[in-house]
């Protein structure tokens, strides 16, 4: 059997039956979550995201903070990966 490492993001509130359709905060795909166990922070830093832009946050209120966050986890990653 082989084994896969994946990223996910998970959420949590109350479910209406009155409002099934209760959107997602917005942004929640961007942003730099905390690894839900210490342990597994390293291996989850290396995994690939999806390159970002600041067209695709610009109305997000920390969208600046964002783009930083993504800057700095980039260098980090290629540091380690290809020491660049």
């Amino acid at each position: 059997m082989e084994s896969l490492t994946i990223r996910c993001v998970l959420f949590q509130w109350a479910f209406s039956f009155d409002d099934p359709q209760t959107p997602l905060p917005a942004g929640w795909d961007v942003r730099f979550n905390k690894a839900i166990f210490a342990e597994d922070k390293e291996k989850l830093d290396l995994l690939p995201r999806h390159k970002l832009d600041e067209e695709s946050i610009r109305d997000l209120p920390d969208g600046q903070t964002i783009i930083k966050q993504y800057h700095q986890w980039k260098s980090s990653r290629d540091k380690k990966l290809y020491g660049v």
